[in-house]
C-alpha cells in the first residue's frame, strides 16, 4: 500500500469472498484465506443473501498459526451452521483441518489443486 508517497505494511484487513445461492441447495461460500475470519465471512453471505441453508464453505480459513482455543470455537461456530460440507485450504493448518474432519467427518475435505466441485 502507498500512503502520503510511502510504502506501508498492508496487513490484509479487507477480504473478499463469492457466495452464489444454488436452486435448492442453498449457499456456496468461497473464500480466499478468510482474514476477516471464517465465521464471521459465512454469517455476513447468509444476512446478505438472506438464506441460511449453507451447502458448501470451500477456502482458506487462515487458522495456520491460531491458537488451539481458536480453531476449536471457529470449527463449533461453523458446526452450528450445519453446511453440507467444508473443504478447507492452504492457510487453514494441519492442526485445524484435522479439528474438522473430527467435527465434520465425511462432510470434510481438504482442498487441493485440480479439484472439482459438482453442486
Amino acid at each position: 500500500t502507498i500512503e502520503n508517497g510511502r510504502v506501508k505494511d498492508d496487513q490484509m484487513l479487507d477480504d473478499i469472498s463469492v457466495v452464489a445461492n444454488v436452486k435448492e441447495k442453498g449457499l456456496v461460500i468461497v473464500t480466499g484465506c478468510s482474514h476477516a475470519g471464517i465465521v464471521n465471512i459465512v454469517k455476513q453471505a447468509v444476512e446478505l443473501a438472506g438464506c441460511e441453508k449453507i451447502e458448501a464453505i470451500i477456502g482458506g480459513f487462515h487458522l495456520v498459526d491460531a491458537p488451539e482455543a481458536r480453531i476449536k470455537r471457529t470449527v463449533e461456530e461453523l458446526s452450528k451452521l450445519n453446511p453440507s460440507w467444508v473443504c478447507a485450504g492452504h492457510c487453514t493448518g494441519f492442526k485445524a483441518q484435522v479439528e474438522f474432519y473430527l467435527t465434520f467427518k465425511e462432510r470434510f475435505s481438504p482442498l487441493r489443486t485440480g479439484m472439482r466441485f459438482e453442486i
